[in-house]
């Protein structure tokens, strides 16, 4: 049996609150498409943190499976930090799961303080198309294409009309433009505390009002501002 990662948390927060053994933990009787009744969850200390695990004797790769995985972590979310880790993450033993905490405890530290008491919302803004086209053969307008194409001047002003609209709500931000098949998007994604959290979804829904191809997505576990 290997034990699969779900998330890590400040083992200190945990004990000046509930003990591990005390928090509720997700109800766990959810079966994947694999009808293999799975393992309750437990809480593995080491030090400062302490990492929700499972034991798995194969990963199930089904969509039942990883969408549980998602809620897990979504229902601890709602009760305290955590640094989420995306589905797949195995370790072969609580020995080497407490190694691993020991050795990267600084980064999950620093992880926690960064998302302390936050939670991370989303804006998707699709490019349009007559924007990716017709490439230049050389030249001034060809350095002007590649600019259009990677940074478009309506994505520019899209960044500039939701910075304005939710400056103050949030505590960072990252951007990122993705293609899938012939369509491109911007993907914004925020860092908000959860006092602003009201705040800033009522200023989104004001800004989204009449925007209706762009899309909100969230409130969900930092996922984007941790790298796990």
């Amino acid at each position: 049996m290997a034990l699969l990662l779900y998330g890590v948390v400040s083992n200190e927060a945990c004990r000046e609150a509930l003990s591990l053994n005390a928090l509720p933990l997700p109800n766990s009787d959810v079966e994947s498409d694999c009808a293999t009744p799975q393992k309750p969850l437990f809480w593995v200390q080491q030090g400062q943190l302490a990492a929700l695990v499972r034991e798995v004797g194969q990963l199930p790769i089904d969509q039942k499976a990883v969408l549980d995985y998602g809620r897990v972590i979504a229902d601890i979310h709602q009760q305290r930090d955590i640094v989420p880790i995306r589905y797949g993450s195995l370790l072969a033993n609580e020995d080497v799961l407490r190694n691993t905490l020991e050795k990267q405890a600084e980064q999950y530290l620093t992880w926690l303080r960064q998302v302390q008491g936050c939670v991370e919302m989303g804006v998707s803004i699709p490019i349009d198309k007559d924007q990716q086209d017709t490439r230049p053969a050389s030249g001034l307008a060809y350095l002007q294409w590649r600019r259009q194409k990677y940074r478009p001047d309506q994505l520019v002003l899209a960044e500039a009309e939701l910075e304005n609209a939710v400056a103050g709500c949030y505590r960072c931000c990252l951007s990122e433009v993705s293609s899938r098949l012939v369509q491109r998007t911007l993907s914004i994604v925020y860092l908000v505390p959860r006092n602003q959290l009201s705040r800033f979804q009522m200023t989104l829904k004001k800004v989204l009002a009449n925007k209706p191809d762009w899309q909100v997505t969230g409130p969900w576990p930092p996922y984007s501002f941790v790298h796990c």
